[in-house]
């Protein structure tokens, strides 16, 4: 094979670039979605009424896009890659139709949730076509692709959430998935062929799936409740939850983890713990940082001040039930 065939100008050429598009917007769904709330949610639990359950709308969209994840093989066997993508698709369009209409904190967590699912899926089968509808050759290219797009996402997704935010209203930060998921699917529909599909490799493992969403909403529960003796608790049973998950999977049939997962004596469990601590110490600003800017300091949506602030209105922000009010201007 030619430079030319094997270079990264052959991922854009006439034969590669409908399933070099399509994947990239299947993936571009996920990681967009994953950044495109931060500014978005702010004014949003503002109107709904729901600053408690501000961190609930990126935990329920990444425990379901694990989920999600983790059941994709399976679901690509059975149904085949595009009936599949085609699917999860659809259940990612209801979750954004949802969350763009939604009337309240808990209607706009549900569509968070088939976000989540519908997008854990798509992005997982995407990854997975790359070997098939590109040669060998290529799939490096692929993959590189793919993390320019994630780059891309942490950049612009924030943007594009808080220009739609600003200018319309922050539910067009969710309609906006409407048209490009459709158009994801026409794709899917004129590139996948309908016969990808391969043998079940196992069952899916669900029970351990469900310990570990069940794990992550009791820290999140925990955060909601006054009492440090209940907070501990709600930390307590999720750490003891997950790490009887890691047991149990070291012995199963079909793992969810390497089999020297989070061991300190081996490369690969010292690096799954570079990867859990990593998100973990960014997870604070990415949840409360663009909440802050906005209610304290008096930014909008876009990185300018507030037109409230700056035309001297008082803006009435949280308040703490053990603190004063805190007001701008």
């Amino acid at each position: 094979m030619t430079d030319a065939a094997s270079g990264w100008s052959a991922i854009i050429s006439p034969r590669y670039l409908g399933a070099t598009v399509t994947l990239c917007l299947g993936v571009a769904l996920l990681a967009f979605n994953g950044f495109l709330v931060s500014t978005a949610l702010p004014t949003a639990v503002d109107e709904l009424g729901g600053v408690a359950l501000l961190s609930w709308a990126t935990t329920v969209f990444l425990v379901f896009a694990i989920m999600g994840g983790a059941g994709a093989a399976l679901l690509k066997a059975r149904l085949g890659a595009r009936m599949g993508l085609i699917a999860a698709a659809s259940v990612f369009l209801l979750g954004s139709l949802l969350a763009a209409i939604a009337g309240s904190m808990p209607e706009l967590l549900v569509g968070r949730a088939l976000q989540g699912l519908g997008e854990g899926i798509v992005a997982a089968i995407c990854y997975a076509l790359i070997p098939e509808l590109f040669p060998s050759s290529l799939v490096p290219k692929v993959f590189g692709a793919e993390s320019v797009v994630w780059a891309l996402a942490a950049f612009g997704g924030p943007v594009l959430s808080g220009a739609l935010t600003e200018t319309l209203s922050w539910r067009a930060a969710f309609a906006v998935n409407l048209p490009v998921g459709a158009i994801f699917i026409a794709l899917v529909l004129a590139i996948v062929p309908p016969g990808l599909r391969e043998k079940s490799t196992g069952r899916l493992p669900i029970v351990r799936l469900l310990l570990i969403g069940a794990a992550i909403m009791a820290v999140s529960v925990g955060g909601l409740l006054s009492s440090p003796v209940l907070t501990a608790l709600c930390l307590l049973i999720a750490g003891a939850t997950l790490f009887a998950v890691i047991a149990r999977d070291r012995t199963a049939s079909t793992p969810l983890f390497p089999t020297h997962a989070f061991r300190f004596d081996d490369v690969v469990g010292a690096g799954l713990w570079v990867i859990l601590l990593m998100p973990l110490a960014q997870a604070g600003s990415a949840v409360f940082l663009v909440y802050a800017l906005q209610n304290i300091f008096g930014f909008g949506p876009t990185p300018r001040r507030s037109d409230r602030r700056r035309h001297g209105h008082h803006l009435v922000q949280y308040r703490h039930p053990r603190c004063k009010r805190i007001r701008g201007g």
